[in-house]
């Protein structure tokens, strides 16, 4: 039986691709992903129109570039589409031509390109601040997976709020991404993790709801969340808790400063001193030493 030329190299090449998968089967070896196999993601801002105010205009156009070095801190590094995909588009807008060039970029890959659009709409209570939000779409199906907000940003829109808006949207989208099961990069290695083990967190000086609201953004915007047990509270502004993560203990204190930054920008008498973060070893004590209401956006005041 003759066999043609161009069936032997197939054949050639079958053999070539199948060997190797069934020895690390027969192995128990973990073959790696091929590149295009693993997940992307792609800042964008969301398309504008006419009209839009000029403050609210500023900050939709600075905070991608914000969210995009936030991401890439915890290791989800975003591809820029006016480079990788749609060279002969210049601008970085949820556009129908974007989407088209997109949609043609991911037809032709494996993993799942998700876009991160980025928006921003006025407080209804309070119209002169900023409300920063991000709508996470698979390009393949439009399917939004998730919209993540934080705290408005307060005027005068200096880039410490900025920074501190953008981290916070950055540690959600890490979380929901995880959460999904997108892989962005080879193994579950992360900047920002290690071994799980537990920390000891005591709040002092802070009221019942300014715990929940501080434990509630820990557990739903923390990654490498993995549980917390309250251990006692002897009186209603000082307890201690368990909290149990993957994160190391230097990126925790990191997102906690960011974390107070954020909310003390919203209080009249906001000060570095208002609360003061203790480490020793995997101790973390939190104490703040005002009275005034941190968490207002929550708690009031």
């Amino acid at each position: 039986m003759r066999i043609s030329t161009s069936r032997a190299i197939k054949m050639t090449s079958f053999a070539g691709s199948f060997i190797p998968l069934l020895l690390g089967a027969l192995c128990g070896v973990a073959l790696p992903a091929m590149a295009d196999e693993y997940d992307q993601i792609v800042v964008l801002r969301k398309m504008t129109v006419d009209g839009t105010q000029q403050s609210n205009s500023a900050i939709a156009n600075t905070l991608p570039v914000a969210l995009t070095m936030a991401l890439t801190d915890l290791g989800i590094t975003p591809i820029d589409a006016r480079f990788a995909i749609a060279a002969h588009l210049d601008s970085a807008e949820t556009t129908p031509d974007m989407i088209t060039a997109l949609q043609g970029y991911d037809a032709e890959r494996a993993g799942r390109l998700l876009i991160m659009e980025v928006s921003t709409t006025p407080d209804m209570a309070a119209p002169e601040f900023i409300t920063p939000l991000v709508s996470m779409i698979n390009v393949e199906t439009g399917l939004n997976t998730g919209i993540v907000t934080t705290l408005s940003i307060l005027p005068p829109f200096d880039q410490p709020g900025l920074n501190a808006a953008a981290a916070a949207l950055a540690r959600s989208i890490a979380r929901r991404m995880d959460d999904n099961g997108y892989r962005v990069k080879p193994g579950k290695i992360k900047p920002w993790g290690g071994p799980a083990h537990s920390i000891r967190l005591a709040l002092e000086g802070f009221g019942g709801c300014e715990q929940q609201a501080l434990l509630t953004i820990m557990e739903e915007e923390f990654p490498g969340f993995l549980g917390m047990e309250l251990e006692k509270a002897p009186n209603p502004t000082y307890a201690i808790y368990r909290y149990e993560t993957t994160a190391t203990k230097q990126r925790l204190k990191k997102w906690l400063q960011l974390l107070m930054t954020e909310n003390l920008a919203r209080t009249a008498t906001s000060s570095a001193d208002n609360v003061r973060l203790y480490i020793q070893k995997n101790d973390f004590r939190l104490q703040k030493v005002t009275d005034n209401v941190i968490f207002t956006a929550q708690c009031g005041g």
